[in-house]
């Protein structure tokens, strides 16, 4: 008789989301869309007429049911992968999977990238984004970089890199912007608005004691790579990670209006699973990782 089981890439689909709490962060660290991910669980809800999951506005949360469901399965998960593991393909094992919000991962990690593969030429690493598209080869990534506001709860099996930090920054030919020596004036000016960063102009107006209105953000953009190609297109004045800034500086791409950061109330964080986090490669990109961020 055939075994009675559950859709088995459901299973870690769910595992991810039930790791992360977040179907976005899962997202992230399966390399799929956010809706993947969803359409993946009610499947699993559908073939076990359970509710696993219930969502609140910071995330999600396991239901009474989907926390015993978890807590059987992972351990399940956990031994099918420590028995696989022996049988991958040795060039298989010389790939490293990275899963990175889109903004990092075109920006700060891609200049820096080369410093690692100094230290493992062995090593072939591949970058994904929560963007990137569904491939059948594609495994759960082996380390995820993850930004989560950071008063949230995090993982065990997290570790924080760094808070994110804003800069102020216009275009250098932008009409007029040589007069912006304080925020106070840049309510002359449109500004450049970032969906994934909610109430961002808001938080920034409330510091520097200034009163904000929605209508002078004429521009919206999905991520932050996407405002500092605004800014340098002349389109507005952007709130933008420092990480993005340092080399359009120095290109000559952008200004800098203040040298003053503002804290977004995010931070970035490392996360893998807990049996991969003994593996080499994995610890050697991670330790990799955090000396790069403290220089």
């Amino acid at each position: 008789m055939s075994r009675k089981l559950p859709p088995l890439n459901a299973l870690r689909v769910f595992d991810e989301v039930a790791r992360h709490d977040c179907l976005k962060n899962a997202a992230a660290a399966l390399c799929v869309t956010q809706s993947a991910v969803s359409k993946q669980i009610q499947s699993l809800e559908t073939n076990l007429g359970a509710e696993l999951l219930k969502r609140h506005s910071k995330g999600t949360r396991l239901t009474n049911q989907g926390e015993q469901f978890y807590k059987d399965i992972v351990k399940a998960l956990d031994i099918i992968e420590a028995a696989a593991d022996p049988f991958i393909k040795a060039d298989k094992n010389k790939e490293l999977i990275v899963s990175v919000p889109p903004s990092l991962s075109g920006g700060w990690l891609a200049s820096k990238v080369q410093g690692f593969h100094q230290i493992r030429p062995d090593i072939v690493l591949r970058i994904c984004t929560q963007d990137a598209p569904i491939d059948s080869d594609s495994n759960v990534a082996d380390v995820s970089i993850v930004c989560a506001r950071s008063d949230e709860a995090t993982s065990p099996l997290s570790e924080h890199l760094f808070d994110e930090e804003l800069l102020l920054i216009s275009s250098p030919e932008m009409s007029d912007v040589a007069k912006v020596n304080e925020p106070k004036h840049i309510v002359e000016f449109p500004l450049i608005d970032v969906y994934e960063r909610e109430h961002l102009w808001q938080s920034f107006f409330n510091v520097n004691g200034l009163e904000y209105s929605p209508s002078l953000s004429l521009y919206r953009v999905p991520h932050f790579y996407m405002a500092l190609s605004a800014v340098k297109n002349k389109l507005g004045i952007g709130l933008v990670p420092n990480y993005l800034c340092c080399y359009a500086v120095e290109e000559g791409g952008i200004k800098l209006l203040s040298n003053t950061t503002h804290k977004s109330g995010y931070a970035y964080f490392v996360k893998t699973t807990l049996h991969k986090r003994g593996v080499r490669k994995i610890a050697d990109f991670v330790n990799w990782l955090k000396g790069e961020l403290s220089t």
